[in-house]
């Protein structure tokens, strides 16, 4: 945590003493805007709407906070969020601190789209692309798209802090200091996200990335390997988030063509893979019902052991906050088994609700 503190701080030094000067006639004096703890924690209440702009002028050469439409935003195209797997649990913290404050408090990080930048994939437009702050986003996008105001009846709005200095260098390593620390990014997502950053940044110099990183080089390698998984096996996980660097570290040395008997290794890994991808296309219960269990049957299939009979998945309960899997209700020929995975990141409270509402719905007489 100490390490991601002083690589935020030592990128944000540059804009830190900038003022939050927005929508200003050359007459106006700048409001005072409270800048002590860091642009992230300044005051609101100074920040204008551009739209109420007088005259329609601003000071180019100051630092911009505006309210915006997040329909005018799309994530930076290297950011390591994986934007369609953002849900209203994974977010479900943000959703919370949002209604009971009634507006967004920190402002995400963007820089402004120019010429034919602008459009994406699917030719849409956007003005602005997110460099940190892209759980804010969705957030904001899913009160809009649920028709829901504040208390004082306004709708929610994007806050944005306008940083168009920030080389790409910089932007990839303020994104991966804002979310390195948090439990809910995935080892896949950074996977993918170093993988870019080490061909376009460093020269394919992986001690460059990790020296900037302030990480081991041999923990970089290790996470930049997970994005060789081939896309079979990706597939056959619930999802990717639950793809961790040491089940592809086990599972690689069977696809290397110079390990004796990695060919038939490699080819039981796949038909597995796609027998688990079956088993889910079905809605089998008997499908692996997690990262972890999906692994357990690769594994199995690598080292060409029978995999132990595995109990039928009743019902499966994620926690509200982190998304993972909280409560597996399973059944064996003998018993029921209520399964509390210590990797869900769920209060004591939350489980034991949990616990006691599928104890009430499978424990009948």
């Amino acid at each position: 945590m100490a390490k991601n503190r002083g690589l935020f701080q030592s990128i944000t030094e540059d804009v830190d003493a900038a003022l939050a000067i927005e929508a200003l006639s050359p007459e106006q004096e700048a409001p005072a805007v409270d800048l002590s703890g860091g642009p992230l924690t300044m005051r609101l209440d100074d920040i204008r709407n551009p739209h109420n702009a007088p005259h329609g002028k601003r000071r180019p050469d100051m630092a911009r906070y505006l309210w915006v439409s997040p329909e005018k935003c799309r994530p930076w195209r290297h950011h390591n969020r994986l934007y369609h797997l953002l849900t209203a649990e994974t977010c479900a913290d943000l959703i919370e601190g949002f209604r009971a404050i009634g507006r967004q408090q920190h402002p995400a990080w963007v820089r402004q789209l120019r010429g034919e930048e602008r459009f994406d994939d699917q030719g849409q437009e956007h003005d602005f692309e997110i460099i940190m702050g892209v759980r804010r986003h969705w957030t904001v996008s899913y009160f809009q798209r649920q028709g829901e105001t504040n208390k004082d009846g306004a709708p929610y709005e994007f806050l944005v802090h306008v940083c168009d200095k920030l080389s790409d260098a910089e932007a990839f390593l303020l994104s991966d200091a804002d979310n390195r620390a948090r439990k809910d990014i995935s080892d896949y997502e950074r996977a993918h996200e170093y993988r870019w950053a080490l061909e376009h940044l460093f020269n394919d110099v992986i001690t460059q990335l990790a020296n900037a990183l302030q990480m081991d080089r041999t923990n970089v390698s290790r996470i930049i390997k997970l994005t060789e998984m081939p896309p079979e096996l990706v597939a056959a996980y619930p999802s990717e988030l639950e793809i961790q660097t040491a089940h592809w570290r086990f599972l690689a040395p069977y696809f290397q063509a110079d390990k004796p008997g990695s060919q038939a290794s490699a080819q039981r890994i796949l038909a597995c893979a796609e027998k688990i991808r079956a088993l889910r296309r079905d809605g089998n219960g008997k499908a692996p019902a997690d990262g972890t269990e999906t692994f357990q049957w690769l594994k199995a299939a690598a080292t060409a052991t029978p995999p132990r009979s595995s109990p039928e998945t009743l019902k499966v309960v994620h926690a509200a906050g982190s998304g993972q899997v909280a409560l597996k209700v399973l059944r064996t020929a003998r018993s029921l088994i209520f399964e509390l995975p210590h990797a869900a990141r769920a209060s004591a409270e939350e489980r034991r609700e949990i616990l006691l509402a599928a104890a009430a719905e499978w424990l009948v007489d």
